[in-house]
């Protein structure tokens, strides 16, 4: 048996792991991988039942394990262990004969589903010769992948496995995994996980280690002009940070751009399948004329000169018949719509929108009066230029939030600020920050919840105003339990509070027709929304009391979920 110089190994820890599944598309992308064919796949594992559900996703990939069953059954040796503790795959002797399949432990190893060829994670090897991390440890949202030299005591992984309580994939034989979990919250009996003790050894490996590596290890010689460009991704109003690798001119790969302050280098699953929509051969790359009926899906190619001739001259028609006013000008987000806006100004018409006017302007208008600011949102590990008190420069990457309560939104799926995604596990882990989610539906972000409650769809409102008069009724400067209101905020930043106190007050003397209650009560808005007023007094409690505390409220229902 042989030392190893190094044991890479992986620590994933659950509690900050989102289920945004970035690691598993970023992965199929790097790799180029077929449709259906994955080196790491994230499974969702559930239990409980409604409203007492408990959902845990679970990323699995090749363990790379010190005594691999596969490399022992696999008599082409295609398999093997290279001095760094990875077990690799020399796919120019592997026959495909699958015996491997079938005598891995953790299902780790699959065939492409044309060629028959099996696949595996190797820990992007490739990537760590070029002193890389892993593509899924860097796109993580969450920043949940943990990844380095554990037989480096110095190394982070090593002080991390050190101080944890870690697990591994369940398994009838013991094949020491180099993949390591962490997760505090209790796991259903189906969940895949036992408890696992590090050993203060140094790692070696139970099976031979090749030192002499095959060619088929090393990337071969590229005469290809390759450059990486970086840009933004424009597929969403986050517009993260990218980099594009390019080849003789064409996009090959996109990563998250690791020296924006915002996204740090993690990239979402929607960024990371961009090629699919620039090359997809499915994609619509000239005007398209319709020649037959509405519906009969008859189509022609014309050229742009051709589409613009064609609309100015029904613009004109139709101006000169009924008047500007009845042209309606839509245009989608993040592109070049202030100069449409002029355009069709220029034209006569105000009728200018986008598509965020029928996404979430209700919201807007409602924060802009009350708050200053269409979209406020929490500053939560977005990383912030601040000048202290001498004048002086700093960053502030730091966790500062306490309690973070989302209404109506799921940050963790609908990553439109991707600072939210690491932010959020990042609080909670780093600064005991507590996570409250109102939501009729059990996403991603509720399964992270400290608390989630169930509300019935359309009562958002009423929650919130419940919360704001008991927060009112049972402030107390004399009382350090029920501190809830900043007075000196108010006094010397706001406009206007007394009156809208005043009025507010005033509108719950009044009973509601449709039950009879007073509005505002928490008895009120029980019946409103199906929360219990316990509930409701708790997370109004929690919300006054915690300094500091911010709020996210959904956009727009279902399209942001």
């Amino acid at each position: 048996m042989s030392n190893q110089p190094k044991r890479y190994a992986m620590l994933i820890d659950l509690e900050r792991c989102i289920g945004c599944f970035a690691c598993q598309v970023t992965c199929q992308a790097e790799h180029d991988l077929p449709f259906g064919n994955f080196r790491c796949r994230v499974e969702t594992y559930q239990s409980g039942s409604y409203p007492h559900i408990n959902k845990t996703f679970l990323p699995r990939l090749c363990n790379h394990c010190d005594k691999a069953p596969c490399i022992e059954s696999c008599e082409e040796k295609a398999l093997y262990k290279n001095r760094d503790g990875i077990v690799m795959l020399n796919k120019d002797i592997c026959t495909s004969c699958q015996t491997c399949y079938d005598k891995c432990p953790y299902n780790a190893i699959s065939a492409d589903p044309i060629t028959g060829e099996a696949q595996k994670c190797d820990f992007c090897y490739s990537r760590l010769k070029r002193g890389e991390q892993p593509v899924c440890v860097m796109s993580c949202m969450g920043k949940a992948i943990m990844f380095g030299d554990i037989n480096d005591k110095k190394s982070m992984i090593s002080i991390a496995l050190g101080i944890s309580k870690v697990k591994v994939l369940d398994s009838e034989q013991e094949t020491g995994p180099g993949v390591f979990y962490m997760i505090d919250r209790e796991i259903g009996k189906e969940f895949p996980l036992k408890s696992h003790d590090i050993p203060k050894r140094r790692h070696v490996s139970k099976v031979p280690v090749k030192q002499v590596f095959p060619e088929s290890e090393d990337e071969p010689i590229s005469t290809s002009i390759r450059k990486t460009v970086y840009t933004a991704d424009s597929m969403c109003p986050a517009e993260c940070a990218i980099s594009v690798l390019v080849e003789d001119g064409v996009a090959k790969k996109i990563y998250g751009n690791p020296h924006s302050l915002n996204s740090n280098g993690t990239f979402c699953a929607k960024g990371a399948a961009g090629l699919q929509l620039t090359y997809s051969p499915h994609r619509i790359k000239t005007p398209m004329m319709r020649t037959g009926e509405r519906g009969e899906d008859k189509w022609k190619e014309i050229t742009w000169d051709e589409a613009a001739d064609h609309i100015a001259k029904k613009m004109i028609g139709i101006k000169q018949q009924y008047g500007p006013e009845a042209v309606f000008m839509d245009c989608g987000d993040v592109t070049d719509r202030e100069a449409y806006y002029r355009l069709f100004h220029a034209f006569g018409t105000p009728n200018t929108i986008d598509h965020g006017s029928i996404c979430d302007p209700n919201r807007k208008w409602g924060q802009r009066i009350m708050l200053g600011d269409e979209r406020p949102l929490p500053d939560v590990q977005r990383p912030l230029l601040i000048r202290n008190d001498d004048g002086e420069l700093y960053l502030n990457d730091k966790h500062d939030a306490k309690l973070i309560l989302n209404v109506g939104v799921n940050p963790f799926v609908a990553t439109r600020f991707s600072y939210m995604s690491s932010g959020i596990p990042g609080a909670r882990a780093e600064n005991n920050c507590k996570y409250i989610v109102i939501d009729p539906s059990h996403t991603n972000s509720a399964a992270l919840a400290d608390i989630w409650l169930p509300i019935i769809p359309g009562t958002d409102a009423a929650l919130l105003a419940a919360m704001l008069h008991y927060i009112i009724e049972n402030d107390s400067s004399k009382d350090d339990l029920k501190r809830y209101m900043d007075h000196d905020f108010i006094n010397k930043y706001s406009v206007g509070w007394q009156e809208f106190r005043d009025e507010f007050l005033a509108y719950t003397k009044k009973k509601d027709p449709s039950n009879k209650l007073n509005y505002f009560t928490l008895e009120w808005a029980e019946e409103k929304t199906g929360i219990s007023k316990g509930d409701i007094e708790n997370i109004s409690h929690l919300f006054g009391i915690t300094k500091p505390a911010s709020i996210e409220i959904g956009m727009h229902g279902t399209s942001h979920h």
